[in-house]
């Protein structure tokens, strides 16, 4: 659930991460190559109802219809996520200090130590992809209702089924995280 300006919405979207060596054009020759990963046959359950399976197919039509991906360099991604892992384990400090100065503490410093393990976790990822000679990043979000592929087939099948995806390739890397 988030708590946007004026209402509160139950949208969700899960991240996913390519790490590869090129741009757009090999993430969708690399999503076929690996397309045991990206087929999911159809599904009926108590929490969603797909009629229909998603191919890898569907899944790069999808991605070709964005236009224009940014493909990030690694090295870059690893700087940025230093820099929030300091501002986290600051503003983390901070809280606690204030929190030991009063008598209802408002906790917030937890909140500030969930990040800095996720974003730990993350980095560690990055890592990961720099180690095995990977050089760029592709991020994007697909979701029920939110991020760049949202709603319809592959938007709810990714968010729902893909979350669970996880390639660990000489050539191709991909990691999920869940914005809820």
């Amino acid at each position: 659930m988030k708590i946007r300006t004026g209402f509160v919405s139950n949208s969700s979207a899960t991240s996913f991460y390519f790490s590869l060596n090129g741009g757009k054009e090999e993430l969708l020759a690399l999503i076929m190559k690996y397309r045991v990963f990206f087929d999911f046959d159809g599904l009926k359950d108590d929490d969603s109802v797909f009629e229909r399976g998603m191919s890898a197919e569907d899944l790069v039509s999808a991605i070709k219809k964005l236009g224009r991906i940014q493909s990030v360099d690694i090295g870059a991604c690893v700087k940025e996520s230093e820099k929030r892992l300091q501002t986290y384990a600051d503003r983390s400090k901070e809280m606690r200090d204030e929190e030991s100065r009063n008598e209802n503490p408002s906790r917030l410093s937890d909140l500030y130590d969930g990040a800095l393990r996720d974003e730990m976790d993350l980095l560690s990822e990055f890592d990961t992809s720099k180690k095995r000679g990977l050089r760029n990043l592709i991020r994007i979000d697909m979701g029920d209702h939110d991020g760049a592929i949202s709603g319809g087939l592959v938007g709810n099948v990714m968010d729902y089924r893909g979350r669970y995806i996880n390639i660990d390739k000489k050539d191709f890397r991909v990691f999920t995280r869940q914005n809820r």
